[in-house]
């Protein structure tokens, strides 16, 4: 992906004030990400309820995601990790292995798959581009 086209996307989504803070946290985080309890921790004086429902808004509107990796917050529960898409090409990406037959690197259907969206989310102009692409392509496979 293209990091200026990505920041441009960014910058013209159109958030809330409230929806603004809950970005500036988890944007300040960087690569790392947060989850929901550090968040929180930055505005002690708004309720959870405030705080945890601009999440969703603000990964509907493309310019944050969760990519399935958890942490655990203060009760020791896994909560998901939240970064910014601006934050997107700072992620390491571990390719899983590979089976070996007979000498040669066997591709399974899962790595064909895998490789297809990596080339498609590598070439979309942002992030929710992307995610229809990949909607698209995975309908149009499951209709074959």
């Amino acid at each position: 992906m293209k990091a200026a086209t990505s920041i441009a996307a960014l910058l013209s989504v159109d958030i809330t004030e409230l929806e603004q803070l809950m970005l500036d946290v988890i944007e300040a985080t960087g690569a790392t990400g947060c989850i929901s309890d550090e968040v929180l921790a930055c505005y002690p004086s708004l309720s959870y309820s405030s705080v945890t429902a601009r999440f969703s808004s603000l990964e509907k509107k493309g310019v944050i995601y969760r990519s399935g990796d958890t942490r655990p917050g203060d009760s020791g529960r896994a909560q998901q990790v939240m970064r910014s898409v601006a934050h997107l090409a700072a992620i390491p990406v571990t390719v899983p292995r590979v089976r070996k037959v007979a000498g040669k690197v066997k591709r399974t259907g899962f790595m064909k798959g895998l490789i297809y969206a990596a080339e498609l989310v590598s070439k979309a102009p942002d992030l929710a581009t992307a995610k229809r692409q990949l909607k698209a392509a995975l309908l149009k496979a499951a209709k074959r």
